[in-house]
């Protein structure tokens, strides 16, 4: 509601993620960030978090595992933390691949912000954005989704679609891109739905 903190927890296997993020990137908006929980794997978190939350960012490769069984890891935690809790995963991980990120929002997570190519108030705006409206394209995950949609034949986005893709590449938010293209936010907001979906 109006007024009410975005409230957030943060899985991360490094203390120093778990640290809170700070003010939000829009400081005049009387937006409150309130860090609920702060955790070094899943299952502590579903073992002892009880206070309720609007986003939990999730680092993708937890307890110093890398590679591809990090990730299988990684996925099912963001499948278990969606669909058992009904909670919106935020992933932030050094794992900017485009495979990954596909496997992350295929398995129900809200975006995919980078820790290490992205700008890092991107996760300040990605927290807030995935709290107010459920999904983030951050330029991570918009990446991601061309880098894929070059290599699969079978997988062609519509002009409309990639209009409004090329233009979260170029990391305009969803107002810009509205005013650019004459269309209202709420279509933009149903664009990146399509554009995870595919």
């Amino acid at each position: 509601a109006p007024g009410d903190p975005v409230r957030y927890v943060v899985i991360d296997d490094e203390p120093r993620y778990r640290t809170g993020l700070g003010a939000p990137s829009e400081p005049d908006s009387g937006l409150v960030l309130d860090q609920v929980g702060g955790y070094p794997d899943v299952e502590s978190f579903l073992a002892f978090h009880r206070a309720p939350c609007h986003v939990v960012v999730l680092d993708l490769c937890l307890n110093r595992r890398t590679g591809d069984l990090a990730v299988l890891h990684g996925v099912r935690a963001v499948r278990r933390i969606t669909g058992d809790l009904g909670q919106r995963v935020l992933v932030h991980t050094a794992d900017a691949r485009p495979e990954p990120v596909a496997r992350c929002v295929a398995a129900g997570a809200a975006g995919y912000v980078s820790k290490y190519h992205d700008d890092p108030k991107l996760l300040v705006t990605a927290v807030v954005e995935t709290a107010r409206h459920g999904r983030v394209q951050s330029p991570a995950l918009t990446d991601a989704v061309l880098q894929l949609a070059r290599r699969c034949r079978d997988v062609r986005l519509s002009d409309t679609l990639e209009a409004t893709l090329a233009l979260l590449g170029h990391g305009l938010t969803d107002a810009e891109i509205a005013r650019r293209r004459q269309l209202s936010v709420r279509t933009i907001a149903d664009h990146k739905r399509k554009i995870l979906e595919l």
